[in-house]
């Protein structure tokens, strides 16, 4: 796993990966739902796995509720876009903030 330097800007990498998610949607003619980009948005809120589960009660408390089978979806287009990715020791997912950085 890649952290952040201590100087990090993250509302700079957060930015960048969501414009990188939107072109590689618009290349591969992928259109994304709503439950994809709160997927994205919670994985891009901090440099660390998020389990399904996790995802789920943060966008609840947001008041959107959302089932763990929606939020595994949301990962799966995810992946296959090349924006997210699986930590399998953590049992969590997190967000490729750069597609050098991603597994």
């Amino acid at each position: 796993m890649t952290f952040p330097k201590p100087r990090h800007r993250h509302t700079s990498c957060s930015s960048r990966a969501k414009k990188r998610l939107d072109n590689l949607s618009k290349a591969r003619s992928k259109r994304l739902g709503v439950n994809d980009k709160w997927v994205f948005d919670i994985l891009l809120s901090e440099h660390r796995p998020f389990s399904a589960y996790e995802i789920a009660e943060q966008i609840a408390h947001a008041g959107k509720p959302l089932q763990a089978i929606q939020v595994y979806r949301a990962v799966e287009t995810l992946i296959n876009l090349g924006v997210a990715h699986r930590v399998a020791l953590k049992n969590g997912y997190m967000a490729c903030h750069s597609p050098d950085k991603c597994a």
